[in-house]
């Protein structure tokens, strides 16, 4: 579950790329994160959530909470492949 510092700034790009208005797309987003890096993967949630013009720092957090660790990184790529 631990993941090196490259694999980190992969995601971070990657998640660059994706707008963060859908609450939709922040649930998947949340399901990546949390299979790829645990708990760790909370505050890459947090900051991407936060970019978006709908942001409530609550709904992330409950939303973190129940995430399920069901998707790997290849559906993030999937996400920014098909915007």
């Amino acid at each position: 579950m631990y993941r090196n510092v490259d694999t980190i700034a992969e995601i971070n790009d990657l998640l660059e790329k994706l707008p963060s208005e859908d609450l939709t797309k922040c649930l998947m987003v949340g399901s990546i994160l949390k299979a790829e890096l645990g708990d760790g993967g909370y505050q890459l949630f947090y900051n991407f959530c936060e970019k978006a013009s709908n942001f409530d720092r609550h709904w992330v957090k409950s939303t973190w909470k129940g995430c399920r660790p069901d998707k790997g990184l290849g559906y993030l790529y999937w996400l920014v492949k098909n915007l």
